[in-house]
């Protein structure tokens, strides 16, 4: 498909949707952020359920193919699906229904710092668990990048929260470190701490989002005439489908410089119509996603974001409002 036609169909296919979202009243992405979040807890409980029963007993399932070649055959048990190559017992990375560990973790993020982490709430400690589980480090990450942005937008004094959180990273740093030996088999350090390690041409070794064949071609493309509209959804599909390269730099190579500051746009415009300061901290947590997996558009990720963001800015005004009448009542009190 011609770029610029690619072009003109994602906006069809991806804003049309978000623009009838956006008739929604405050009340009504209350009930949508409410029930979505349920109804994914409760396909995590009985994913999580099922899954530790599969580690005692021989559990029915079958096999399904992903139409994306760079899978594996999946076995699917139908409340959670394990990679046919990764089945490790005890060790075996958390999917849930969904195609990667990566795609979970992500939405459990997203979701946690939407919810608040507090462990009052059932929904929190399944998530929590799914993303832990799932053994990604972008998921751990970005759950420690949401509670950073979460307690900072929350608290009055932000020099005080900013201290008490460099000291806890550097506490839980200090600890990863001392811990950690390459001679370890556990799956915390083989999964997640082995992936931090200093790598002089990624930065750490966990950094493995794109190839370097990719980054030379999209250096190419991001210096030529292609770089405004990128090079269309089918070449990408011809050139990179079936492999495991995932970043920013994807939704750059395939749209181009237009569409992804226009995503940005769409999302300041967002945040400038619907303002609070959490959610700013969604939007900077969103961005942190998008290096790398630039999955913004996803149903899953903006629908949520614009509920959020008209829940927490009525919020915010009806507690300015209500600062506003008690001051005026306290002067004309007896």
């Amino acid at each position: 498909m011609n770029p610029f036609l690619a072009s003109i169909y994602q906006i069809f296919y991806t804003l049309l949707p978000i623009l009838v979202f956006l008739n929604f009243n405050t009340e009504e992405n209350k009930i949508f952020l409410k029930r979505l979040i349920n109804l994914f807890s409760i396909i995590l409980l009985f994913s999580l359920i099922t899954f530790l029963l599969h580690f005692f007993f021989d559990l029915p399932y079958v096999i399904t193919k992903n139409n994306n070649d760079f899978y594996p055959p999946f076995k699917n048990f139908f409340t959670f699906v394990i990679s046919e190559n990764g089945d490790l017992g005890w060790f075996t990375r958390f999917s849930s229904i969904y195609t990667e560990p990566g795609h979970l973790s992500m939405t459990c993020a997203i979701f946690l710092f939407i919810m608040g982490y507090t462990w009052k709430k059932w929904q929190n400690i399944l998530m929590t668990i799914a993303l832990v589980w799932s053994l990604s480090l972008a998921g751990v990450i970005l759950y420690f990048i949401g509670m950073i942005l979460y307690f900072t937008a929350k608290s009055n004094n932000i020099p005080l929260t900013v201290f008490k959180i460099i000291s806890c990273s550097l506490l839980i740093i200090i600890l990863g470190i001392s811990y950690y030996s390459p001679t370890n088999n556990d799956i915390i350090s083989v999964k997640i701490l082995s992936r931090l390690e200093f790598d002089e041409s990624k930065g750490i070794s966990g950094n493995n989002r794109n190839s370097i064949v990719f980054d030379q071609y999209y250096d190419n493309v991001t210096h030529s005439d292609k770089r405004y509209l990128g090079i269309g959804r089918h070449q990408m599909t011809e050139k990179y489908g079936g492999t495991g390269n995932s970043s920013y730099k994807n939704y750059i190579l395939g749209n181009g410089y237009i569409s992804f500051f226009g995503i940005i746009f769409l999302m300041s415009i967002l945040l400038y119509s619907f303002p609070s300061k959490k959610g700013t901290g969604l939007m900077l947590l969103l961005c942190a996603s998008f290096l790398q997996r630039p999955y913004f558009l996803w149903a899953i990720q903006v629908m949520p974001y614009i509920a959020a963001l008209s829940c927490w800015c009525r919020l915010s005004h009806d507690k300015a409002k209500y600062r506003q009448n008690q001051k005026l009542f306290s002067t004309y009190k007896i």
